[in-house]
């Protein structure tokens, strides 16, 4: 996926690869493993180097405000550029500042009748499972922990609801984009 990222007004391109945790900038490929991510704090290991981003909930697309990377104060912006087919469908999905957060690791949910089925958009392991069938929980609230490439990516609600058809449980691996559970309206 290609994406513009413009730091205090400052403009690149990069060429940012989930499947191999990597990114592409300035014609160098640079290995990215998220070492933590916590509400509002992420923290980053950019080829070698711990990178600590702060104030940028997860899953905004852009930051709502000025974040702090390192410790410096950052006006931050990203754009998703559609070049094909499958980037402008991620352009559809991320490439707009959101009022509430988005875990990086949420794919957009299928609607059935019963209510919203939650799928990986990579297969993972499941770690962490944060709810158990019945329980009620809000939009955006983190239902589990799912490693996928060595990574912990926490998969929040896509709405609210109740969880109903618990198809996981901690140790599971799960292929890309199969439900893992199902959050019924109330």
């Amino acid at each position: 996926m290609r994406v513009a990222v413009v730091v205090d007004g400052k403009r690149e391109i990069a060429d940012v690869d989930p499947a191999s945790g990597s990114v592409e900038l300035r014609g160098k490929r640079l290995p990215v493993k998220i070492v933590e991510d916590a509400p509002e704090r992420v923290l980053l290991e950019i080829d070698g180097e711990q990178v600590t981003v702060e104030g940028w909930a997860s899953g905004w697309a852009t930051p709502q405000a000025p974040v702090d990377v390192d410790g410096e104060r950052r006006k931050v912006q990203i754009e998703v550029l559609a070049t094909d087919a499958k980037s402008a469908r991620l352009n559809e999905n991320f490439g707009s500042p959101r009022s509430e957060p988005r875990a990086a690791a949420e794919a957009p949910s299928p609607a059935v009748a019963e209510g919203i089925e939650v799928t990986p958009p990579m297969p993972g392991k499941v770690l962490e499972l944060y709810v158990h069938e019945g329980d009620r929980v809000s939009r955006g609230q983190p239902l589990l922990v799912l490693e996928a490439m060595k990574m912990r990516n926490e998969i929040v609600s896509p709405s609210a609801g109740r969880v109903s058809r618990l198809r996981v449980k901690p140790g599971d691996f799960v292929p890309a984009r199969r439900p893992m559970m199902l959050i019924a309206a109330e």
